[in-house]
């Protein structure tokens, strides 16, 4: 576990400690979901690009329909780590 330190600032009033809370928690959260993308393959089953896009197999699906693109090996789809980011950061607003 990461532990988050700020030292240019001094947050030790107790105002200061839900939100210093909040980004150690935040802070986690991103480590733990950067660690899980790390220990996925570069060409991923379907199952595998819901865990990496954080969705369900569903939504997954419906990516798909909006040109997710998806390579076909042997009647087997894999969906391309860098596809899947490149299709999100089209979608971004």
């Amino acid at each position: 576990m990461v532990k988050l330190q700020i030292e240019s600032m001094d947050l030790k009033d107790e105002a200061f400690s839900p939100i210093v809370a909040m980004i150690a928690l935040k802070v986690d959260e991103a480590f733990e979901v950067h660690k899980k993308r790390r220990e996925l393959p570069r060409y991923m089953k379907q199952n595998q690009a819901g865990l990496y896009m954080n969705c369900s197999y569903n939504t997954l699906q419906k990516y798909k329909a909006m040109g997710l693109r998806v390579i076909m090996l042997d009647g087997e789809e894999k969906i391309d780590q860098i596809d899947a980011d490149s299709f999100m950061e089209k979608h971004k607003l």
